[in-house]
């Protein structure tokens, strides 16, 4: 009987333990601490998010996840107070589809989506990437494939032909 209260007492004090810091491994291994009043205020004001990454921002502390296609970014100031942003912006009509599939290959740095017309006549879509605070742009078919020559079009005789605007 002692053994098993011990046990038990010893499993309290871990979880205890546990819940008064949270410790959070960046994509590159870095470890971060998040201070526990920020995670409580996260986790009180959005209680079914599960999945949640978090990173330090200058003087905030970022947490985001993924509901319903868009990048839901929560920032917190040292105080604790917070304000949020999704993303990604969208222009010109994206389907929700390409939204979706921009989302599983490149995953949260997906900062915005602008449909455009090829010079082939089909619809690409221009990706604005935000990786560590640089921007980056890419162009991706709907079905996720990666487009280069945007603005290119191959003429019957084999010349290369730029269309213009």
């Amino acid at each position: 009987m002692k053994k098993i209260f011990f046990v038990l007492l010893l499993m309290a004090a871990g979880w205890s333990l546990n819940a008064q810091v949270t410790v959070y491994r960046a994509s590159d291994n870095t470890v971060y601490t998040v201070p526990t009043y920020i995670k409580t205020n996260f986790e009180t004001t959005y209680p079914g998010v599960i999945v949640v990454a978090w990173e330090p921002v200058n003087t905030f502390w970022r947490a985001n996840y993924i509901k319903d296609n868009r990048v839901i970014y929560v920032y917190y100031t040292e105080s604790g107070v917070n304000y949020k942003a999704a993303l990604p912006v969208v222009q010109n009509n994206v389907p929700e589809e390409v939204i979706n599939t921009a989302l599983n290959v490149y995953g949260p740095i997906v900062y915005g989506i602008t449909k455009i017309r090829a010079a082939n006549d089909t619809d690409v879509y221009q990706l604005r990437l935000l990786e560590n605070g640089t921007t980056r742009t890419a162009w991706m078919a709907s079905d996720g494939k990666t487009v280069t020559d945007v603005y290119k079009v191959k003429a019957d005789d084999g010349e290369i032909k730029v269309k213009q605007e």
